[in-house]
């Protein structure tokens, strides 16, 4: 999967933010050093992440943001799945529906 610079860019925050809320380090000097990493080197390092055996109770590896990566794609290409009974309450409170 080849990622756009601004999709990079947004999964780099998102990838340093989780970090950062887990490790309570300092990253600013780090993140500016990554996200000046060019597609090649995001594209090794995940394939390297990627390889590690995942724990038992996990399928795969992920980095972080990555399912919210993947969902946002999906729904983008998809559009949003909501709950029927839910929109028809917004379409009510909208004045549009019965």
């Amino acid at each position: 999967m080849r990622l756009s610079r601004l999709t990079r860019a947004k999964l780099v925050a998102e990838c340093f933010d989780t970090l950062n809320e887990f490790l309570r380090v300092p990253l600013a000097k780090w993140k500016i050093q990554v996200a000046n990493l060019d597609d090649e080197e995001v594209e090794e390092i995940i394939a390297f992440t990627k390889e590690s055996d995942p724990a038992e109770s996990a399928s795969s590896i992920r980095y972080p943001g990555e399912q919210t990566l993947m969902n946002r794609i999906k729904s983008e290409a998809e559009g949003v799945t909501v709950n029927e009974k839910i929109w028809k309450e917004v379409l009510v409170l909208k004045g549009i529906g019965s």
